[in-house]
This record gives structure tokens, sequence and C-alpha cells, in this order.
């Protein structure tokens, strides 16, 4: 049995900036889409560049598979440089290239990731090859002996990104597996929010991430007493509503009831580049082994606060024994 996990596939290009070298200081954190031309002048212009595959499903992919779990992930490169690092780095977090898509024609996704002092990131995506992928794409096979399908918010930006995430649930329901997206960034919850609410009201989602900001956007609202009241109303549609706050924690509602965890203190934030796709990792793998919210958020809260603590989205292969310790020992509690 596996997890399946549906997103673009794309080159992170990290580089450490000082406050004042942004674009534009409303876009500190956020994600912005860009062309190939403003691609290549940006890659030109950054400095210290630190090249990491990336992609928000994929970053949740890699952080599953390295915690024991059988994983495929399906995404769409292009035939050059940055689509054979993808392909060989996929190998270091026991990830097959079964579910990667070739598009010849096309340049592989970049995004040029500017990270502040503060561990910030604020990101400005090509979606190149990634944006061309379909549902025809994604092969029937893979919905086979599947436990559920996560696919990142981002997809809705593809041509065909709504088909694909209608798809791709209604066969993983029709594997009784479980279904999952995340919101992925406010501009993506305020273009598409009529799309993520019909998969709510149409009962197509089993767990839903977004950070505080994003839910509230969702919900249109600004009060977090009125959103909590909001999502609870919600859960009659929605097994889990998932949403992080940074230092402040994370909070799960489920059958109406609120399950709070507070974050891990970390002293030295590099880059909070993957924060929320590693806590995916984590709580997917706590919701495999059959755990409840309280527990799920332990392990979700866990790997993102190992994840800020280096560079990029992907864990350090180096201390897998190390993460699989913590986070067996949270899956041992009763």
């Amino acid at each position: 049995m596996h997890t399946l996990f549906i997103g673009n596939a794309i080159v992170d290009l990290i580089s450490h900036i000082n406050y004042d070298k942004l674009l534009h200081p409303d876009d500190k954190g956020k994600m912005k889409i860009i062309t190939l031309t403003d691609a290549n002048n940006l890659q030109l212009q950054a400095s210290d560049q630190n090249i990491i595959i990336g992609g928000s499903a994929n970053n949740s992919a890699c952080g599953l598979s390295i915690m024991d779990e059988e994983v495929r992930f399906v995404g769409k490169i292009g035939n050059d440089k940055f689509g054979e690092i993808y392909i060989k780095k996929l190998q270091d977090y026991n990830l097959a290239d079964d579910g990667i898509v070739l598009d010849k024609y096309a340049h592989t996704g970049r995004s040029i990731i500017y990270v502040t002092p503060d561990g910030e990131r604020t990101m400005n995506t090509y979606l190149g090859a990634s944006v061309q992928l379909t549902s025809k794409d994604i092969k029937d096979n893979l919905f086979k002996n599947l436990n559920g399908t996560f696919i990142e918010g981002y997809i809705y930006y593809l041509d065909d990104g709504k088909k694909i995430i209608e798809r791709s649930f209604r066969k993983t329901k029709e594997q009784n597996g479980f279904t999952a997206i995340s919101l992925s960034d406010v501009n993506c919850v305020d273009q598409f929010r009529s799309d993520f609410f019909d998969l709510i009201y149409a009962n197509n989602i089993s767990l839903l991430f977004g950070n505080k900001a994003e839910m509230m956007c969702l919900f249109e609202e600004e009060e977090e007493a009125n959103l909590l009241k909001k999502m609870t109303n919600h859960s009659k549609n929605i097994d889990s509503l998932i949403m992080t706050s940074g230092n402040n924690g994370a909070t799960v509602i489920n059958n109406n009831k609120i399950y709070n965890e507070n974050s891990i203190d970390v002293e030295n934030i590099l880059d909070t580049t993957g924060a929320g796709d590693l806590f995916v990792s984590g709580y997917i793998k706590a919701h495999l082994n059959g755990k409840k919210p309280d527990v799920c958020l332990k392990c979700a809260n866990y790997l993102a606060s190992q994840i800020i603590t280096i560079y990029g989205g992907k864990l350090d292969i180096k201390k897998i024994k190390e993460y699989k310790e913590r986070i067996y020992s949270f899956l041992r509690e009763i």
C-alpha cells in the first residue's frame, strides 16, 4: 500500500539576502508566479545559490518516504539539466521515478527563493513543464493498492488542475483511501476559493491543511475565535481541518472537537522553506498508523521543527535515524 503525492516538480534555487534586496516588501513570505525570462534574470542576479529539488508535494512525499512509508510522486519535468538533477535526487529519498512525466519540449520548473535573516522565504516560481501536467499523465495503476492521495493546492494553477484534483480524489475514494489537500498560499486560496469549497461541500476532502493566514483567507474571517467557529461548522464536511500557526503551534478540528499542540522551540531558525510541507509528512505518517489528531500533531510539529534548522525543504538524510527514533517514540504513545 502506498500514498500518492501530486504536485509541481520544481527545482529550488535558494539564496540568502537582506531585507532591502527583496523585489517588493509586500512580497515577503509569499509565492509569486513568474515567466521563464524573469526566472533566468533572477537566477543570474541571485548569489550563493543552493540547488535542491522541491515543490510542496514533493517535499512532503520525500519526508514521508524516509519515515518507512511507501510513497509515489507525480510531477512533470523538462528534458534539461534541472530535470536530470530532479530524477537523480529522488533516489536520495527512496522515491521511484515511475510517476515522473517527461516533457521534452518544456523547461523544468524553477523557484528562485530568497531567505531573509529571519528565516522567512519569498518564492518566485516559474512553473515550467509542471504546468503542462494533465489528468491523463497520472496513470491508473498509481491508484491501485492506495492508502490515500495528497495534492498541493498549487495544482489549481494548471490548465487541467481542477480535473486532476477531482479525478484523483474520485479514484482514491473508489479505493477507500483518504484524500488530502493543502491550501498552499493565500494568493492560491484567494484565486481558487470557490474550487476549494466545491471540494468541501462535496465531502471530497479527508484532510485539509493550511496555515492560519490561509484559513482566514479561505473562510474570509479576520478574528481567530470566529475562524475556529467557521472551521468547526465545516467539520461535518471534512474529517480533519488542520491549521498551523507558527510559534503558536497547530490546531486540528475533528468531529467537532478541537485539538491543540504547542510548537517545538527552535533556537536557530535558518530557513522556513518546507515547514508546512514536512508538517504534512509527519501528520500523514501518524494518520497512516491510526493515531488520533493529538499524536498526529506531535509528529507533524516535530518534522516541521527539524526542517527549519537546515536550508531548503528536504530533511538531512544523514539524520534519518534520529528523525525516525523521535517519530516512533510519539507513535508508541497511547
